[in-house]
């Protein structure tokens, strides 16, 4: 009697076969073929490459979103090519990417060709994705309204390193376009007899602005007209409320916003390799780009900042981890190394490397010459000493309130600078009386350049994600003014 063995494959298609094991012989060839195809389908399983989705929050992925409707004629793209396991050892191709769209039931057209080529009246970028695990980001914009009242097709196919494939129905979603724009009559009825409404607020008194030191390339001449308005209405567009002035260059973004770069403390040192031992871990440092703007002498003895039991913090603007000095190990010129406990490496890997290359010269209109991303050790505990570089800061406020007259609202929300808990933005300090002196060089450096125009400010002292307790406590401004803490 032969023996009888059923096969399930773990992957998302499941196969289950029946194979007899044993004579008659006919039956061991079909059993090996069959579980060599089981065995390439959960490799496959492993390295799925996908169409990444997120949930608009209130941005997701892909944009437009599958199924949206009334999306712009003018609209974006924007979408993210990742795996199945977050934990792939693969890559995503970035020039394997092309993107098609098309009204349904009619021949697509490529706007994004393999090799990063985009079509005639079509930009954008392919980049690094922040989905989880090794994701590849596509941006495209261009010149060339859809059709209105129209459903469009959008077809992406991709590769990666190690030959998985996303295309046809996994890589296909839908959406429809807003109606063409029209014009519509709105009749109501008004008693001309009754008492006005006097009303002492003002409409458009003020604006926001979601990047920092991007005035000077863009906005100057939408200044101008808003200048223009306020020599009738002198309240009209006369507070800014700018992006958050405690930003940093963590890791290069599409959009980075231009962040000030304020705060860097005179300790800090990036990593440019990490060796295990069986003691800890050797993290080999040297001078981080741009420390001479803040005032921090080069070559710095190591053992003047790092002592053992000092607990530190290795970040990367997306990982952190923190350890305890174990001992200096080299501090001559050019050669440093700080040995530290162990810790945790993260799933994707330590970013040590710059994403780009470092900048050579000077923007005039963001000064300031700063890393792109780079990994850091930082101290913790005790907390570094705070050095200042005020070049953005300057250039963006003499803009906005010298030469156009308008208050603002100074932005403290979050950490600046190397004064975060995990090295990231948005984030909270890791120590509050640091944070304390801080915001006093914040203040004493405006209150000395802008004078009592400052009385007209508004102080935001706010903690990140939605708690505001641990900064009111330390903080309590009054309403319209600054003080020294």
């Amino acid at each position: 009697m032969s023996n009888v063995t059923r096969v399930r494959c773990a992957s998302t298609h499941a196969l289950s076969c029946l194979t007899r094991i044993g004579p008659p012989a006919r039956w061991r060839r079909p059993a090996i073929s069959v579980l060599i195809l089981l065995l390439l389908s959960s490799v496959g399983c492993a390295r799925e490459l996908r169409l990444l989705r997120a949930k608009p929050d209130p941005y997701g992925y892909p944009r437009p979103a599958p199924g949206e409707k009334n999306v712009p004629v003018a609209t974006s793209f924007f979408l993210q090519i990742g795996f199945g396991d977050k934990n792939a050892d693969d890559t995503v191709l970035p020039d394997s990417i092309s993107l098609r769209i098309g009204p349904h039931g009619e021949s697509p057209v490529e706007i994004l060709k393999p090799g990063q080529q985009f079509a005639d009246g079509y930009w954008g970028k392919v980049f690094e994705g922040k989905g989880q695990g090794p994701t590849m980001a596509v941006y495209i914009d261009g010149k060339i309204d859809l059709k209105p009242s129209t459903t469009y097709v959008v077809s992406v196919s991709a590769r990666s390193k190690g030959g998985a494939v996303l295309g046809g129905k996994q890589g296909t979603w839908e959406f429809t376009t807003e109606d063409a724009a029209a014009t519509h009559r709105l009749q109501f009825e008004a008693d001309l007899s009754n008492s006005p409404v006097h009303w002492h607020g003002g409409f458009f008194t003020g604006f926001c602005k979601p990047s920092f030191c991007t005035s000077a390339a863009n906005r100057i001449p939408g200044y101008e007209l808003m200048d223009s308005l306020r020599k009738r209405y002198p309240k009209a567009w006369s507070l800014q409320r700018d992006f958050t002035m405690t930003g940093m260059e963590r890791q290069p973004r599409f959009l980075s916003g231009n962040p000030p770069n304020v705060v860097r403390e005179r300790e800090t040192r990036r990593i440019i390799a990490m060796d295990k031992h069986d003691e800890g871990i050797l993290l080999r440092v040297e001078d981080f780009f741009g420390h001479e703007q803040y005032g921090i002498a080069s070559n710095r003895p190591l053992s003047e900042d790092y002592h053992p039991g000092d607990e530190v913090l290795i970040a990367d603007g997306v990982s952190d981890a923190k350890a305890q000095v174990l001992a200096v190990v080299g501090d001559d010129a050019g050669v440093k190394s700080v040995l530290v406990t162990s810790f945790k490496t993260p799933a994707d890997g330590w970013k040590i490397e710059y994403s780009q290359p470092l900048p050579e010269k000077e923007n005039p209109d963001a000064p300031g010459l700063f890393p792109p991303g780079g990994c850091y050790l930082t101290k913790l505990r005790p907390a570094g000493t705070p050095h200042y570089y005020w070049g953005r800061l300057d250039k963006e406020w003499d803009i906005a309130h010298r030469q156009f007259g308008r208050r603002l609202v100074v932005n403290f929300a979050e950490a600046p600078g190397d004064c975060s808990i995990d090295g990231q933005n948005w984030t909270f300090p890791k120590d509050y009386a640091e944070y304390h002196e801080v915001v006093r060089a914040y203040t004493e450096h405006l209150i000395d350049r802008y004078g009592d125009a400052c009385l007209d400010f508004y102080p935001r002292l706010l903690a990140p994600s939605g708690s505001t307790a641990p900064a009111r406590r330390t903080f309590r401004p009054p309403p319209r003014a600054f003080m020294i803490y």
